[in-house]
């Protein structure tokens, strides 16, 4: 169970995450008490789901606030189609680039739902400054195993794509992707996927990972 400082900061609660494959809810409602838990954003395989009521035997009210599925690509078997904007350039964003950022995860996840919203002890107006802060990050926290692009149509920014991966397992993963809404409907959001499907076969990647809620 790890302590979440930037949410706990943000929403003003003592917050963790755990993800827990076999969860072991004895345990997981000690450490809940242990460590003076107010909220935990608790993640388990959909079909261990029915074991939930054993944290309302613990005492602990529960809220199943959303599902995430996974789908997973092989990249090395992966025939990437052409793009289909073609008048479109693809930046890799660097820490110039922040304000940027804000502004199109502003524009792009405004009203957005997640399970964020589904807890009624958030508030509302705090969660798009999440989504702010966390792609803003992916840009400056220095890790080397983050890689965001920036799409321009001429001299406007209309979207991005964030992703993360491995360079010793040879796996990669699409984490957060937005177009702006007047741009929706042009096969831009396709093409983003394609553009970083095929940046990362190109380097040798094997899998590719995408969630949706």
């Amino acid at each position: 169970m790890n302590y979440s400082k930037v949410e706990s900061d943000r929403f003003g609660f003592n917050i963790f995450r755990e993800l827990a494959l076999e969860p072991d809810f004895n345990q997981i409602s000690n450490s809940i008490i242990e460590k003076s838990v107010d909220i935990l954003i608790l993640r388990i395989p959909s079909s261990k789901q029915n074991q939930l009521y054993k944290l309302a035997h613990k005492g602990f009210p529960y809220l199943v606030a959303d599902n995430l599925v996974y789908y997973n690509t092989d990249l090395s078997r992966l025939d990437i189609k052409q793009k289909k904007n073609i008048d479109i350039d693809y930046i890799i964003a660097d820490s110039t680039h922040e304000e940027t950022l804000r502004f199109l995860v502003k524009t792009i996840f405004d009203g957005y739902t997640n399970h964020y919203f589904s807890n009624p002890y958030f508030p509302k107006e705090s969660i798009l400054e999440g989504y702010q802060e966390w792609a803003q990050n992916l840009v400056t926290c220095n890790n080397p195993e983050t890689i965001t692009f920036l799409i321009k149509r001429g001299e406007k920014y209309i979207g991005f794509a964030s992703c993360g991966f491995d360079n010793k397992k040879s796996v990669c993963e699409g984490i957060l992707y937005g177009v702006v809404d007047e741009e929706s409907g042009k096969g831009i959001y396709s093409d983003l996927i394609r553009h970083t499907q095929k940046y990362f076969k190109d380097l040798g990647f094997h899998s590719m990972k995408v969630s949706t809620q």
